[in-house]
């Protein structure tokens, strides 16, 4: 009887194993506009983080006189460009933090901006 009852159990597990292995998956969420904005948001604050340390490591070579003049040079456009792009980077982060999203193309400004300081440390560009 304890075998029949094993056989049992077997075969209606191997039913619901075959059940659940033919049903096609489940779609993927789709994410509202203000959860793809804030994904863009973590995004681009990476993005920025790399160029902060890039251009930190640029000033601590330049205190130590390990940097050309134009080194120097490309150093202080990267140190502007980051303070442009940390105010940016803060009205996006305040139109999130208030419920809104913000305008189309903020986000592509931002990365503009971003690739043009990562091209400038010849690191190539990101997307």
């Amino acid at each position: 009887m304890n075998r029949k009852k094993w056989l049992m159990l077997s075969l209606v597990l191997a039913a619901f194993l075959a059940g659940c292995a033919a049903a096609p998956p489940a779609p993927a969420p789709e994410h509202t506009p203000y959860q793809k904005a804030q994904l863009r948001y973590v995004y681009l604050e990476g993005l920025y983080a790399a160029q902060l340390r890039d251009t930190a490591n640029m000033g601590a070579m330049a205190e130590a006189g390990k940097l050309s003049l134009e080194q120097i040079r490309v150093y202080r456009v990267k140190k502007e460009g980051l303070i442009k792009a940390k105010a940016l980077l803060d009205a996006y982060d305040t139109i999130l933090l208030n419920g809104g999203i913000p305008a189309t193309g903020r986000d592509e400004e931002i990365t503009n901006l971003l690739n043009q300081l990562a091209s400038m440390a010849g690191s190539g560009g990101v997307q």
